[in-house]
């Protein structure tokens, strides 16, 4: 075609006026000052003063790289050179289409009009012949040889990928003739070649400042520092993308308060009209790419997906939705360009992962494909179910780690299919059918555990394939992975027991608090009764406060009775008992062998345990004191003191000399205790108090003497004292000594009810008691407790038994000892009967006036056991005594009867019975039955003096005849 004149040769060609329009509309929405730290930058200055670079400039839609490319035009106008542009739209889709307006924009910056050879040249052609001519003729026309020529093509990933490779082809081969520099702007890589360099581009912090600072305006409320603040939250939010910016500051530009400003920028991520109105005019000029081919797959599973996803991954994951139409996974580059640019690709080869280039864009995603959300999880988890049945394995684990990595090479999938399927269970149709699918199975739990142990692992090493736990359970992964559902199931129907444990000791419980599924916690608390004494065995203190949290039966107990506070306590872990503790745990809980946790501690002399249990109102009444001050170490001589602080119980030493009974001492309720030995005197305070007294056997003293005399109206200061003896085998106390009970009361002026203030004792105890009458009742339960152990001290006495057997009635003083004895029981109880009408007209008086009615019922019991009690023992000890005396009796008579028949001396002791006894009584029978004085026919009764007399001296002589002769021998025989 031959073209006579200039003119028709330019109605051949496109109107240059559509990429001039495109230059000033770009141009425009440059704010002042923006763009400057590209256009300064060391990259772009060195593609400019080099020959035959290409600079590809790539970046996410709405970053701004149109405006970017204007700037650059802009820029390079400036200098002696020839500058092209070309901005891409989808509507042109032919190369030639494109090479005729940069042969437009050739021929308006060059003289032609007078050339007709050249015209007669370009008649021939209008193709990159023609450009190529032009160009030539330009570099002519300028007279040298070093003339540039800098071309600039923005969105290049609005062509296909194949017509953009080809424009780029073409116009680099024009580089053998002359000077050309390009400059591209894409969304896409596809199109960088290793020769080019690639600058991926995001707007500056300070351009998007300047931007956001020029285009909208905060509430005047905000400080200065909040003003600035303000502006960064903008700039953070739109993460270097100006399309982002710029819609942010839309929706902020109505807005007026500085209520409303806070809200959005924290809720506009999450609000679909929010999402829809800044991403919606992004993605309207590539919707109908994006709905076409791979990118709806492709962003659903991008969408859906629990982690970003590896290339490889998704390469396999597109083939589960069109295996229709691969016959192998697409290549990566087919997938970017699908996705027109709104993935970020980051990490080495082959290990490259894949996203939205914007965390919002897939909440936008993710309402956009609300309705279809199930039906994409039941396609997610059946692809994973699919994946993890084909692989092949006799028991589902790899026993080496050549064998895991070939599992992986394989399989690219496996690893997501194994540890991120329940993610997708639980959004599916029917997520218990699903979860259960892959629980039940032995084979699938197990290859799921050892990818989630291998893939979690901090760094491997040589066998790290097997550093992973064995024995996992359905219930284990359920825990793991927070399937609630499922769980409830699974125990409801009981197919796995929470007593499970893997090959590490490790409950289901255990991994619900370890991976912090606390859902699955809650759920397992209120059924496990082994884990949190595990967990405190382990020392674990974070996972067993997360059990703590969860509501955990702490008191639960095990075969021996034991709770996790036991366990805590014999352990020395302080904070862990602390924290069982505020969660409830008995302190007075007791286990098989009776032991408390304040005794365990006491025994390990664990003193920070010691004052945590005392504080949280462990009792203390009946703990020996002694182990108190071995376990905190501290002296007999000193006082301990117990006191209420902030609802809380403190223990501690009280060297103060201080008097706490005093009617001017403060208002503090403590209770005092000291080791007071025969040779210690009592605290001065206390003799003030006390006086001095002398307390007979077994006594009881009470002061005030008179329960009417007391000097203070509104203050009374009691003390009841006990003369005591102890048994040899208690070592509590000194052989005698007194137990000493003391307390004061006062009354409040306003509510008139009396309350106990101080208190002291010897006795080896020390606890804060409700009021005196209990403190009297204890004191009473001591007394009776001290006697009762010295009465079965001497309820048998083997000594004095085996002494009585051993003298055989021989040793006179013996029988004396047993008296006396039997006479001290005796004794013991009359005095018990006086001590018991005096305790208990004390107790009706101090109850009666001090407002404490209710615990005289068991006060009165406690005396009354008391009396009974110990007169019983008494009585037992009076009765052992009687019959040692009846024993040593006994004793005595047989060996008198043994001495009467083995000697002569018995007999000539016996003599006189027969020889003076008996005649006489003879006669005086014969007086008796003859003589009647008043009866004179018999004979007078004095005619029987003579007889009797001489009857008297003949037996008076023959005994002494047998007295004074001695028998030799005198023979006893007996027979049956």
């Amino acid at each position: 075609m031959t073209f006579q004149t200039w003119d028709a040769f330019q109605k051949t060609l496109l109107s240059g006026n559509d990429m001039a329009g495109m230059f000033d509309q770009n141009l425009r929405l440059r704010h002042p000052g923006t763009c400057n730290w590209f256009l300064q930058g060391e990259t772009y200055c060195q593609w400019k003063n080099e020959k035959n670079k290409t600079l590809f400039c790539t970046g996410p839609p709405g970053v701004g790289k149109s405006v970017l490319a204007a700037a650059v035009i802009e820029e390079l106008r400036g200098s002696e050179r020839l500058v092209l542009f070309l901005f891409c739209e989808n509507d042109i889709q032919r190369v030639d289409q494109l090479i005729r307006h940069l042969i437009q924009q050739v021929l308006a910056q060059i003289d032609y009009s007078n050339d007709m050879a050249l015209l007669a040249r370009l008649s021939s052609t209008i193709d990159m012949k023609a450009l190529e001519m032009l160009l030539c003729y330009s570099r002519t026309k300028s007279g040298t040889d070093e003339s540039k020529v800098s071309l600039v093509l923005d969105g290049l990933d609005r062509l296909d990928l194949e017509i953009s490779q080809n424009l780029l082809s073409k116009l680099s081969g024009l580089r053998d003739k002359i000077a050309l520099n390009i400059f591209a702007t894409s969304t896409l890589t596809a199109s960088v070649t290793t020769a080019d360099t690639s600058l991926t581009f995001l707007a500056s912090d300070t351009d998007l400042t300047q931007f956001v600072t020029a285009r909208v305006q905060p509430p005047g409320s905000l400080s200065n520092l909040e003003h600035a603040e303000f502006y960064r939250n903008i700039v953070k939010e739109a993460k270097g993308i100006f399309g982002i910016a710029d819609g942010v500051v839309e929706l902020l530009s109505p807005m007026r308060t500085k209520y409303d400003f806070q809200q959005f920028l924290k809720g506009w991520t999450r609000d679909p009209g929010y999402l829809d109105r800044i991403f919606g005019r992004l993605i309207e000029p590539r919707q109908k790419r994006l709905q076409a081919g791979l990118a709806p797959h492709a962003i659903d599973w991008l969408t859906f997906s629990a982690r970003e996803l590896t290339i490889p991954e998704l390469q396999h994951a597109l083939i589960a939705d069109n295996s229709e139409h691969f016959s192998g996974p697409p290549e990566p580059a087919e997938i970017i360009s699908a996705l027109c640019g709104f993935v970020l690709v980051d990490g080495e080869p082959g290990q490259q992962s894949i996203c939205f280039y914007h965390s919002a864009l897939k909440q936008y995603f993710l309402h956009e494909r609300r309705n279809r959300a199930l039906k994409i999880h039941d396609t997610i988890v059946s692809y994973c179910l699919t994946q993890l049945t084909r692989v092949y394995s006799s028991d589902g684990f790899c026993h080496s780690d050549e064998e895991y990595e070939k599992r992986l090479e394989r399989n690219p999938f496996f690893l997501y299919a194994a540890c991120h399927w329940s993610h997708h269970t639980e959004e599916c149709t029917e997520p218990i059918a699903a979860a259960r699918s892959f629980l039940d199975s032995y084979f699938k739990v197990t290859m799921s555990s050892q990818a989630i142990f291998i893939r979690d692992a901090p760094f491997r090493e040589p066998g790290y394939s097997q550093k992973v736990p064995r024995d996992v359970t359905g219930l284990h992964l359920a825990a793991y992975f927070g399937i609630q559902g499922a769980a409830e199931k699974m125990l409801s129907e009981g197919t796995a027991p929470l007593s499970s444990v893997d090959t590490e000791g490790r409950t289901p419980l255990w991994w619900a608090a370890f991976f912090k599924q606390y859902k699955i916690v809650r759920l397992f608390c209120r059924s496990d009764t082994t884990t949190l004494s595990r967990l405190v065995m382990a020392k674990d203190k974070k996972l067993v406060q997360v059990l703590v949290k969860g509501k955990y039966a702490v008191n639960i107990e095990d075969a021996s009775k034991d709770t996790p506070l036991h366990q805590a306590v014999r352990h020395g872990l302080v904070e862990i008992t602390g924290d069982l503790l505020s969660a409830g745990a008995d302190v007075n809980v007791e286990n098989m062998g009776g032991e408390t946790p304040l005794s365990i501690a006491l025994n390990n002399r664990e003193p920070k345990i010691v004052r945590l249990l005392v504080e949280k109102g462990a009792y203390t009444d009946f703990v020996d004191t002694l182990k108190f001050r071995k376990a905190l170490a501290w002296h007999n001589e000193v006082i301990l003191e117990i006191s209420r602080e902030n609802k809380n119980t403190v223990l501690q030493l009280q060297p103060r000399e201080t008097n706490p009974f005093a009617a001017s001492a403060d208002k503090r309720r403590v209770s005092l205790q000291q080791e007071i030995l025969c040779m210690n005197p009592l605290p001065p305070w206390l003799e003030s108090v006390i006086g001095n007294h002398d307390i007979g056997e077994f006594d009881l003293q009470i002061s005030p003497p008179s329960l009417d005399d007391h000097i203070e109206e509104n203050h009374r200061v009691y003390y009841v004292t006990a003369f005591m003896w102890n048994s040899a085998n208690n070592s509590e106390y000194p052989s005698n000594g007194n137990l000493v009970l003391c307390w004061d009361v006062y009354r409040d002026e306003q509510t008139e009810k009396w309350h106990t203030k101080a208190h002291f004792t010897n006795m080896p105890h020390i606890w804060l008691p409700d009021n005196g009458a209990v403190f009297l009742k204890h004191f009473l339960g001591h007394v009776k407790a001290t006697w009762l152990a010295y009465c079965e001290a001497n309820l048998v006495d083997l000594k004095l038994r085996k002494r009585i057997i051993e003298s055989k009635g021989t040793n006179p003083a013996l029988l004396n000892l047993l008296m006396t004895n039997g006479q001290r029981w005796l004794s013991h109880r009359h005095e018990l009967s006086k001590v018991i009408l005096k305790i208990q007209k004390f107790a009706t008086y101090y109850c009666l006036q001090h407002n404490e009615t209710r615990e005289l019922k068991g006060l009165t019991e406690a005396i009354y056991q008391l009396s009974i009690t110990v007169g019983e023992k008494l009585g037992e000890l009076d009765k052992n005594s009687r019959d040692l005396i009846q024993l040593e009796c006994n004793l005595v008579s047989i060996k008198e009867a043994r001495d009467s028949v083995s000697s002569s001396r018995s007999m000539k002791r016996l003599s006189w019975i027969t020889f003076t006894f008996l005649p006489l009584t003879f006669v005086g029978t014969l007086f008796g039955m003859n003589v009647d004085i008043l009866d004179g026919k018999k004979p007078a009764w004095w005619t029987y003096v003579p007889f009797a007399a001489v009857t008297s001296l003949l037996t008076s002589v023959v005994w002494l005849l047998f007295k004074f002769t001695e028998v030799s021998r005198i023979m006893i025989s007996t027979s049956v």
